[in-house]
């Protein structure tokens, strides 16, 4: 029998059998068997880049999760915080556009500090809101938050109108810049992101673990009627962990919402808490209170049996507003009064063997064994552990987090060699049939040459750049095309790449930073757009009143393109710009802007667009008005719709940038580094547009021009 006993105990860990244990940790074991699958299936998934950028794409849910985490221990759920993150985002993006002030006629730009700090104030207040339906008026949390999701959602498309805000670099002029830092900077190596989950995580853990608040956290989810009954303020942990949840969806870490009351309560306090427990007593709840006896709750009429069969009752232990947190516990008054007393006025000194001797968890907690009334094992108590379950709770969270960061990263990864020859081309939207043509044909190119190669669209988003950056250093690319989403927002993920040993060559749109790209080959703006200047000046005899609608102002090409037109038709003293619009190479935001100014002064002779795709829209709004022939549209890239119009009579002329050019260019000298080292070309590079009108429209093809 003995060695059976034995036996038995050399299968347990711990208190539990292998079973159970096993059980117990299978999130955890699921999470090895999954990062060993990936890791066989591609030698890159353990690198430190591919984990990096795993974890970049994980940070922001992540700090999601940590609000969440503490209205889950409370045994709640907030189900509103993605619309939160919505309405956010969205406010975050109205400002960073711009406030128009009615009152003072001005528009505002406020800087980022302040942006995110109104964000972050907007998602506590959503959270507060939470908190008084499901405190004050007693609302179950799923419908309380429900609630408030369906009313952050509404909000903030009715602010919006269901448009979305890209490109939210800011401009150095209005002094609202810094926001790229956030989403593509890299301190000490690591993304700014994973730096704030990290913070956060770590504070978050410790308040858990350590502070009385944690512990609060686990009396409520536990028993919440104990937990009041024992002095915990129940109604103040909800409100606060849901205005948590809100400032993390905000985003952002509102560690300062999770102080816990380390001083003893005053008298203003005390009068409170009396004031309070004879209602309770009028109202006819168990336990009466004796006076002074701030330290001991009320007696649970549910006892347990504990070790010999003593009693072990919730009004042993002592908790309550009036414990101070340390190692050693200290009673309250009343306990204090019940202890052996060895000399005048001076409790008896507790000694690991004495009957009040406890773990040093501060408040709710269990007790040590030993001899006495109300000692008692850690399984007996009706309170949570809280030497164990934050332990417990924060390695089950970490497990389903690199579980997800597993998962996510599992499908960007491929098996990456000492010689790649996969090539990533990341352009904007493929439905531009400018952007459709330079992918492919770099592609077809590539592929000709024996790489591998895939396009990805960006969609002029700078985020979604970054990632796209990210996803092809983790597949180890032999080197990254790009036409990028913003000077100056593109150079933080170039130097991503660059920094890994990856070239990145940047083609149509250019950065400011030279020396970061292998290569800038761009088409030769400024030329182009004065042959189509010159060829309206030509048309219009050297005067006449027009409109002038501009591209992205964080686009380069917009203002270079602008400057080359007035360069031109500032020579004539004949023509008179009457107004400019900004339309961000959008046909639709083109026609509306175009449709708006008509209305209003249609006496001009000639519309000049930054782009075709603004001409077509312009066209449109030309036509609209009955303006056709009268209005004289002209645009730039040599798109086919453009091309169309110029047949149709109904546009004038088109500047053609030469993509499929610039892209077979960007592919060789992409395939020369890869061999050699080097290009043998200089880092920026201009190649000159052709003008089309209707005495050459028939040779186009699809941003080619036949040979004669």
């Amino acid at each position: 029998m003995a060695s059976t006993s034995t036996s038995a105990r050399g299968a347990r860990i711990g208190n539990r059998s292998i079973g159970e244990f096993l059980m117990a940790q299978r999130a955890f074991i699921a999470l090895l068997v999954l990062i060993v699958i990936f890791t066989s299936l591609s030698d890159s998934f353990l690198t430190a880049t591919n984990l990096v950028t795993m974890t970049k794409h994980v940070a922001y849910n992540a700090l999601l999760s940590l609000g969440m985490l503490l209205v889950i221990l409370t045994g709640g759920i907030d189900l509103s915080i993605g619309s939160i993150v919505g309405l956010s985002g969205v406010i975050a993006g109205v400002m960073l556009k711009g406030v128009h002030l009615s009152l003072f006629d001005v528009n505002a730009y406020p800087s980022v500090l302040v942006v995110v700090i109104i964000a972050l104030i907007l998602g506590t207040a959503v959270g507060t809101v939470n908190g008084i339906l499901i405190t004050r008026f007693n609302v179950a949390p799923f419908i309380a938050t429900l609630g408030t999701m369906y009313m952050a959602r509404g909000v903030a498309l009715l602010i919006s109108k269901g448009a979305t805000y890209p490109d939210l670099g800011g401009e150095e002029a209005f002094g609202n810049t810094g926001f790229s830092f956030l989403g593509v900077s890299r301190p000490l190596g690591l993304p700014t992101s994973v730096w704030l989950m990290i913070i956060f995580a770590a504070v978050v853990a410790l308040v858990v673990a350590r502070a009385p608040f944690g512990r609060w956290l686990y009396a409520v989810g536990g028993n919440e009627r104990a937990a009041e009954l024992s002095g915990v303020p129940v109604n103040r942990v909800k409100m606060r962990v849901y205005m948590v949840s809100g400032f993390f969806a905000g985003p952002g870490g509102p560690h300062h919402l999770l102080r816990a009351h380390r001083r003893r309560p005053g008298r203003r306090r005390d009068l409170r808490d009396e004031r309070h427990r004879r209602r309770r007593h009028r109202r006819g709840l168990p336990g009466r209170r004796a006076r002074g006896c701030q330290g001991r709750p009320h007696r649970l009429p549910q006892r347990r049996p504990g070790p010999g069969g003593r009693v072990l009752l919730l009004a042993d232990l002592p908790q309550g507003p009036g414990h101070r947190p340390g190692r050693h516990a200290r009673p309250g008054p009343a306990a204090a009064r019940a202890l052996p007393r060895r000399g005048p006025g001076r409790p008896e000194r507790q000694t690991g063997s004495g009957p009040h001797r406890r773990r040093g968890s501060g408040g709710l907690g269990p007790r040590r064994r030993g001899p006495g009334p109300i000692s008692a094992q850690k399984e007996n108590t009706t309170m949570p552990s809280t030497l164990l379950m934050p332990r417990r709770t924060l390695l089950r969270a970490g497990a389903l987090g690199a579980l997800g960061l597993s998962l996510m990263g599992s499908a960007g990864c491929s098996s990456r060699s000492s010689g790649s020859n996969y090539i990533a081309i990341i352009t904007p939207a493929h439905d531009n049939p400018f952007f459709k043509t330079q992918a492919e044909a770099a592609v077809a190119a590539a592929t000709a040459m024996g790489y591998t190669a895939n396009s990805f669209s960006h969609g002029d988003d700078v985020n979604k750049q970054s990632e796209l950056f990210d996803s092809a250093i983790s597949q180890g690319a032999a080197a990254i095309i790009c036409d990028n989403a913003g000077a100056d927002s593109t150079e933080g993920a170039v130097r991503k790449a660059v920094e890994v040993g990856i070239p990145v060559f940047l083609i149509d749109r250019e950065i400011n930073a030279s020396g970061l790209a292998t290569a800038q080959i761009v088409a030769n703006n400024s030329q182009g757009a004065a042959l189509v200047a010159a060829k309206l000046a030509d048309t219009l005899q050297g005067k006449g009143r027009y409109y002038e609608l501009l591209g992205r102002e964080t686009d380069t090409n917009a203002q270079v393109r602008s400057t080359a037109f007035h360069s031109v038709l500032d020579q004539y003293p004949g023509f008179e710009l009457v107004a400019t619009e900004t339309a961000n190479w959008d046909q639709q935001i083109g026609y509306q802007k175009v449709e708006t100014l008509l209305q209003r002064d249609a006496n001009v002779q000639a519309i000049i667009c930054g782009n075709d795709t603004m001409a077509v829209g312009a066209v449109a709004a030309v036509q609209q008005a009955g303006k056709t022939g009268d209005i004289l549209v002209i645009g730039f890239d040599g798109s086919p719709d453009a091309v169309k119009a110029i047949q149709g009579g109904s546009m004038l002329v088109t500047g053609m940038q030469p993509a499929v050019d610039i892209a077979k260019m960007a592919v060789e000298q992409a395939d020369a580094y890869i061999k050699n080292g080097e290009t043998g070309k200089k880092e920026k590079q201009l190649v000159d547009c052709v003008l089309i009108d209707k005495s050459n429209a028939d040779r186009y093809t699809l941003f080619e021009m036949k040979e004669s």
